[in-house]
């Protein structure tokens, strides 16, 4: 009976895990055209010029070519009046980060450097 009792609970645990849509797992049903954005050094720069409908995040690429990492924060997508020495995200150089946002939560974006630079973006939905 215990052996039973076990079998059934290791079964129905299974398939608990297993049942569960794994949404990071999903497959990319849509994607905006990529942005080549011009990053300020001194305020905040939303990170997406146009809403895709529907999204489900953004790809964040900083080039390698650029002098400093960029910093990040998620706010409403008409502005943002958060200081800019409030940086909760920070986005290395030569690298891409895939930040999960919806359409009514925006990305906005400030390099380090003393000068402005250029990041990469793209949405996608899933």
């Amino acid at each position: 009976m215990k052996r039973i009792v076990l079998a059934v609970a290791f079964i129905m645990g299974g398939r608990l895990c297993y049942g569960a849509p794994a949404t990071a797992e999903a497959p990319i049903s849509g994607w905006s055209t990529p942005e080549t954005l011009t990053v300020s050094n001194s305020a905040w720069t939303k990170a997406t010029t146009t809403q895709l409908s529907g999204r489900y995040g953004i790809v964040v690429s900083v080039p390698a070519a650029n002098n400093a990492n960029m910093v990040g924060l998620l706010g409403n997508c008409t502005s943002t009046a958060v200081a800019t020495t409030v940086r909760p995200f920070e986005f290395v150089k030569g690298g891409f980060t895939v930040v999960p946002t919806n359409e009514n939560v925006c990305l906005w974006l400030m390099t380090l450097h003393s000068g402005s630079e250029s990041a990469h973006t793209q949405q996608f939905k899933q």
